[in-house]
């Protein structure tokens, strides 16, 4: 009797063909991509933000020489990474004594008589790309006129977790009367990162409580030295494209944010801490959304998410609350002039002043 041998189908050989070739081409570029990264002609993806943030930092800081958060207007500090550099002069950029942006140094001591207020944020509040009578403290404070003091304290680059740090570490002892903290809407994706211009303070749940992981934060000189000594590597464990595809998913998901978002538990609870400490130093917090340009192509986005997600919060904080989504979008319908040109443009910064001075009216805050 003959043995008859079992042939396999035509289907199971073109998908054991396939299957062979997507693995020849996988570990193909692979291949050419660790090739490329040895050859120092790239940086090996690690998956994870943070750290490609502070591999590509090592990498831009060997080959210039300098330390990026050393260089125009900023300086290291051991408690939120980076600051602004006392006294720093260039052009239409003045940095006062306190590390402030503005000609002004104020008094520490709140002089008699005058209602202060502080502004908090990043980038959009320091003026990036605006003189500094531009940005929308300085307007705020001409709108106001005698009587009132607006110090504008935002440093590029900042996340919530740091803006309101600085506020605890150096902004209380200027008892202003009202905190205003300019959330730029993507913001909140900084407050679970460890670096993003430097080393940055980063704040972890336990529980139901807001805990601060980074202790001292090394040097410029002290991070590179880790590097060169070989006590750390950019070195990723596992493949590169799978590290890569991590991050790809990542990106993907912040198309979309609500509640479950990774970030938004942390940014709640440091929200909730930042309205609690200002009204126990007798003072009164006020939330500006700042969106980012995407609104005004997109009806709905991350930004608009987030936007709904803080006004919600600020309702039951109690904690007065100034969305700009829907003035941007008013203006831009009104008028050619931008509003935005990378960041807000002096128009842009002109209008957000002019809204809050009203806010404020409108709230009894003055």
């Amino acid at each position: 009797m003959s043995e008859t041998t079992t042939k396999p189908s035509g289907g199971i050989k073109i998908l054991l063909f396939t299957l062979i070739t997507l693995l020849i081409l996988f570990f193909a570029v692979e291949g050419i991509w660790r090739v490329v990264c040895l050859a120092g002609l790239s940086i090996p993806p690690s998956g994870d933000r943070s750290l490609d943030r502070e591999w590509d930092w090592v990498v831009t800081t060997r080959a210039d020489g300098k330390h990026p958060i050393t260089e125009g207007p900023y300086r290291y500090d051991p408690v939120l990474g980076w600051g602004l550099l006392q006294g720093f002069h260039k052009d239409n950029i003045h940095i006062n004594k306190h590390g402030q942006r503005g000609l002004v140094d104020w008094q520490v001591e709140k002089p008699a008589g005058i209602r202060r207020i502080m502004a908090l944020g990043d980038s959009y509040t320091y003026g990036y790309d605006v003189g500094d009578q531009e940005a929308y403290p300085a307007v705020l404070g001409s709108l106001l006129g005698d009587g009132f003091e607006v110090i504008n304290w935002g440093v590029p680059g900042y996340g919530t977790d740091q803006q309101v740090l600085l506020y605890e570490k150096y902004g209380i002892s200027f008892s202003p009367d009202i905190v205003i903290l300019g959330f730029y809407t993507p913001d909140l994706f900084r407050n679970r990162l460890t670096f993003f211009s430097y080393l940055k303070p980063c704040y972890e749940l336990q529980g139901d409580q807001l805990h601060l992981a980074a202790g001292t934060i090394p040097s410029p000189t002290e991070l590179l030295e880790t590097y060169n000594s070989g006590q750390k590597q950019i070195r990723t464990d596992g493949f590169y494209s799978l590290a890569y595809l991590r991050r790809e998913l990542e990106d993907m998901r912040r198309d979309h944010v609500d509640p479950n978002t990774l970030e938004w538990p942390v940014t709640q609870k440091i929200l909730e801490h930042f309205s609690q400490i200002v009204r126990g130093h007798g003072a009164t917090p006020l939330l500006l959304i700042i969106p980012d340009k995407e609104i005004l192509k997109k009806e709905e986005s991350a930004t608009t998410d987030i936007a709904n997600l803080l006004t919600e919060l600020a309702e039951k904080l109690g904690m007065p609350c100034l969305d700009m989504i829907p003035i941007i979008r008013a203006k831009a319908s009104e008028t050619n002039e931008p509003l935005y040109k990378g960041h807000w443009t002096p128009f842009g910064h002109q209008i957000a002043a002019e809204e809050l001075l009203k806010a404020l009216r409108e709230k009894g805050l003055l």
